[in-house]
């Protein structure tokens, strides 16, 4: 009787303790508070277990709260469009393995449809069509996990549904819907080549090609690496070239710009603001990494900081685009930084666990 009442307690206890931390966290967000929410399970590393969860986590304070079940398995989350859910892939979703939602402070969760692939996870370049009803993403084909396939998620229908092409997409392409609501738009880097797409996700037709660029550029590492409005930015480089450099493609008109055309700089990585076309890119010089925002039209570029022989990554706009978060390390360990756009005042490291992708981030 004596145990049970204690157990009975601590659970209480236990509860309530976390009640309380999420009310704090969520209560931090009036504030000038950095919160993200994330997933250590899409960084693709090995061993994870206990960490197999979605966290929110106030950079701030270094505050982190589990929002899925112990032992579970967790990843490949987006936000519904209201804002109000989440969805994402889980191994326990009442039950089940499939595609859940669940409320933004973790609770409710629900599962809208256990027909997935086994190794599906939504890529970071999934996207809502504009009256929310469908999401768009790439994931591993059902037969062949090296294989990713574009997926329609009916929203209102929780229908899941492959679109009929083998072409082969990045896991994390991104994709630009149409304003009919019907039509994606993406890019692919083929051998010596770009090319763009467009798909109606209402027939049966497979995407057909509607534009071609960079002729005879070397796409062996070449990434599609995010896209704004009708614009989708690149890292590409010709073979007889040894760095790579960044170009904005022009669905609407076909041009093609080089943006960066920096000898002896080799471009890392970069992505666009959440409203604006600044992106934030990091670059390369031998050892030396450098993060800067640089306007789209070459209008104005900054220099945030450097990384003294370490290397800077996953560059991700946060606080309505005024900060940026990235890492900075080596492969083995790195952690997590913090820079303004506005004051250049850079904090790093952050309080942070290594590995970790930021997914999501809201003020």
């Amino acid at each position: 009787m004596i145990l049970r009442l204690i157990w009975r307690a601590s659970a209480f206890f236990g509860a309530l303790l976390l009640a309380l931390c999420l009310t704090v966290i969520l209560l931090g967000t009036q504030t000038d508070a950095v919160i993200a929410r994330y997933s250590l399970n899409d960084v693709f590393v090995q061993g994870i277990d206990q960490d197999a969860h979605i966290f929110i986590h106030d950079l701030t304070t270094d505050f982190r709260i589990p929002l899925t079940a112990e032992g579970t398995r967790n990843l490949g989350f987006t936000d519904t469009p209201d804002g109000q859910h989440s969805l994402f892939i889980s191994d326990d979703c009442q039950g089940h393995y499939g595609l859940c939602q669940m409320d933004q402070n973790g609770h409710n969760k629900q599962l809208l449809s256990a027909d997935l692939p086994r190794n599906a996870a939504p890529g970071t370049g999934a996207s809502w069509s504009p009256d929310g009803t469908r999401l768009a993403f790439v994931s591993p084909a059902p037969n062949d996990a090296r294989q990713p396939t574009l997926y329609i998620f009916d929203y209102l229908s929780h229908q899941l549904e492959q679109a009929p092409t083998p072409i082969y997409m990045d896991w994390d392409a991104p994709l630009i819907w149409e304003r009919d609501g019907r039509t994606l738009t993406f890019v692919i880097a083929q051998p010596r080549i770009f090319v763009g797409y467009q798909y109606d996700v209402e027939s049966d037709s497979r995407p057909k090609a509607i534009r071609t660029w960079l002729k005879g550029s070397w796409n062996a590492r070449a990434n599609v690496l995010d896209a704004f409005g009708s614009i989708f930015l690149v890292r590409s480089k010709t073979l007889s070239e040894a760095d790579y450099d960044l170009y904005l493609l022009d669905v609407s008109s076909g041009a093609a710009s080089n943006l960066s055309n920096t000898p002896l700089i080799s471009e890392v990585d970069a992505v666009f603001a959440e409203d604006s076309p600044t992106l934030a890119v990091i670059s390369a010089v031998g050892n030396w990494h450098m993060l800067s925002t640089v306007s789209a039209d070459w209008s104005s570029w900054h220099m945030l900081t450097t990384s003294g022989g370490a290397f800077l990554a996953t560059p991700h706009w946060v606080n309505g685009d005024t900060a940026i978060l990235y890492h900075r390390g080596t492969i083995e360990q790195h952690r997590a930084c913090i820079v303004s756009v506005e004051t250049y005042q850079n904090e790093c490291p952050l309080m942070w666990t290594p590995n970790i992708v930021f997914l999501d981030t809201e003020e």
